[in-house]
């Protein structure tokens, strides 16, 4: 129990370190565009530049942060593989490592392209240095203007801009939005008001829930049922009368916006059912699918409209057994994968903008930023299986 324990936690870790603090302007995931700090001239001699023949990466492959780490270099050598190129990969272990003398050391040692590293402190370290190769980021950091230097993750709160979008190109208004206490939630539902409000949406109200709630007395509560009930008690005591009534939920909002681990939602969804909210459309980031279809267990998330990369919604059989814990293990996998896409193929979105590559993690494009964008697909849970929409 107490390893099971263990590795629950390890994993809302990964979860919020790799995902955390990761925002861009709301419609940046579209349409790249000029900005003051974009200089298509300082990326001249890399947009001409031939292919790197060696590529080093630089990722956590040992201590609590192993399994993570992994699941990015797997899925990159498995696109190096695939392709047949003549491109050496050499990788470093970052744990418990000073950064800087890692990325150095791996120019030293003739690397041409650098992917990584994957953990923002170390990611912020290396966004200070100076960048004489191409330098391919896993998370996101302040690098507007420097030269060589680009930013590729898994934003959560990049995927809350395309849901809002989504949301309110579906034709609704007034959101409920429900988050986990903290800074994670707080980050995510901020990514979501912003684009929300731009596309003349209004969050009516948020609710915050912690693992330690009596969800179902905390969603009665915010659905204002509990209020109902009280009234209806009043005046039943007033008129004297035995009469049969039945509660309403508040009548203020057309969509709600979840964020919510698979565990957590089929908690919630049920409970938004049974209190008179059914009939409203649920939208929600790729944390509500565990990546592998089981329908006995998702049905109680039938009906959510979700976002996630083309690789999860192909079901490869290379990732459908990790366990749930580790949900993001496969979409890591991805992204290790598409980072060999990128480390090989930056110039040309570099000489043309406006190119988009369809890819395992998403439609890719490179703004304003330097950061790499990824659009991404939809889907939906009907009977406990995920339908793409």
């Amino acid at each position: 129990m107490q390893l099971k324990s263990l590795i629950s936690q390890l994993s809302i870790l990964v979860v919020s370190i790799l995902l955390l603090h990761n925002s861009v302007n709301a419609q940046e995931w579209q349409e790249p565009q000029d900005s003051p700090g974009w200089n298509p001239q300082s990326f001249t001699k890399l947009a001409n530049s031939a292919p790197p023949k060696k590529i080093a990466l630089l990722l956590p492959l040992s201590g609590p942060l192993e399994g993570p780490g992994n699941a990015v270099r797997e899925g990159f050598l498995a696109a190096a593989n695939k392709a047949k190129a003549k491109i050496g990969v050499q990788y470093y272990d970052t744990t418990n490592k000073n950064i800087s003398e890692i990325y150095n050391q791996a120019i030293e040692e003739g690397a041409e392209c650098i992917v990584g590293p994957l953990l923002k402190p170390e990611v912020n370290a290396i966004a200070q240095l100076p960048h004489p190769v191409p330098t391919l980021l896993l998370n996101e950091a302040p690098i507007v203007g420097q030269d060589n230097v680009f930013q590729f993750g898994l934003s959560l709160t990049l995927e809350a801009k395309q849901v809002a979008s989504k949301a309110k190109a579906d034709g609704h208004t007034n959101a409920l939005v429900i988050v986990p206490t903290g800074v994670w939630g707080e980050e995510i539902a901020k990514s979501f008001q912003e684009t929300w409000e731009q596309e003349n949406g209004f969050v009516v109200d948020t609710l915050h829930y912690s693992q330690q709630d009596d969800l179902n007395n905390t969603i009665k509560t915010f659905l204002r049922v509990k209020a109902s009930e009280e009234r209806e008690k009043k005046i039943k005591q007033l008129l004297g009368l035995h009469i049969e009534t039945q509660p309403r939920r508040r009548q203020d909002f057309d969509v709600i916006f979840l964020l919510a681990y698979p565990s957590k939602a089929r908690q919630i969804m049920p409970m938004l059912k049974y209190y008179y909210a059914g009939d409203i459309p649920v939208y929600a980031t790729s944390t509500v699918y565990a990546g592998n279809p089981n329908a006995l267990r998702d049905k109680d998330l039938d009906g959510i409209i979700f976002c996630d990369m083309p690789w999860v919604f192909s079901n490869h059989t290379t990732t459908r057994n990790w366990p749930e814990q580790f949900n993001s293990y496969n979409r890591l996998y991805a992204l290790g994968m598409d980072s060999y896409t990128l480390a090989t193929q930056l110039s040309q979105l570099i000489t043309y903008p406006e190119m988009e590559l369809p890819r395992k993690s998403g439609v890719l494009g490179l703004n304003a930023n330097q950061q790499i964008t990824r659009r991404l697909m939809w889907g939906q849970f009907r009977a406990g299986n995920v339908k793409t929409v």
